[in-house]
């Protein structure tokens, strides 16, 4: 799906019932985030995405600056799911 930087394709996926899905670590998460975030930190991908992720949904990636989102989307898109790059959550911050 590729990167996903305006504000109205975010607003779109959301209105679609997009999950914001966080791939920093516990503790970055823990320092901040977007309320009703899920996050699955990227080391976990492999583990976790089966089980905690809707397959019936849009994914709205995120992490600190872009580089774990990218490659947190490729591997999800290479098994089946719907995902988008939202690089930097505090980009994000603005939109809820």
């Amino acid at each position: 799906m590729g990167r996903c930087d305006s504000p109205e394709a975010v607003r779109a996926l959301l209105d679609r019932g997009g999950l914001v899905v966080d791939v920093r670590s516990t503790l970055e998460f823990a320092a901040g985030g977007l309320p009703g975030s899920l996050n699955l930190p990227l080391h976990l991908l492999p583990v976790l995405a089966q089980e905690r992720l809707p397959s019936d949904r849009p994914l709205l990636v995120c992490c600190a600056s872009g580089a774990r989102s990218a490659q947190a989307v490729q591997y999800l898109m290479r098994r089946g799911y719907e995902a988008h790059d939202l690089g930097p959550w505090t980009l994000l911050s603005n939109l809820r």
